[in-house]
């Protein structure tokens, strides 16, 4: 949880792409950081104090991208790297 955090806090820059995934849907949500790390305990819940601001693009459909992307946003982490599949990704955003 702490090096997660630490990710969140530290690693992520504005501009950053972020991608999350919405299972109900089987999408990918794909976004681009807007503001460094905000805490701010009051704005959703005590729970979740850490923020960032995120302009979210589109969704992708999983099926559309390669297994190989899959995989790799299927990391067990929830902070990690994705530039090895963005330009896959940005393709698909463009279609």
């Amino acid at each position: 949880m702490v090096s997660q955090l630490y990710r969140f806090v530290c690693e992520i820059m504005l501009q950053d792409y972020l991608i999350t995934f919405i299972r109900p849907e089987d999408e990918y949500l794909v976004g681009i950081v807007e503001t460094s790390y905000i805490y701010t305990p009051t704005l959703f819940s005590q729970d979740y104090p850490h923020v960032r601001r995120v302009h979210w693009l589109d969704k992708i459909p999983r099926k559309t991208l390669s297994s190989a992307a899959n995989a790799s946003f299927g990391s067990i982490m929830t902070v990690f790297s994705v530039d090895v599949h963005l330009k896959e990704v940005l393709k698909r955003l463009e279609t």
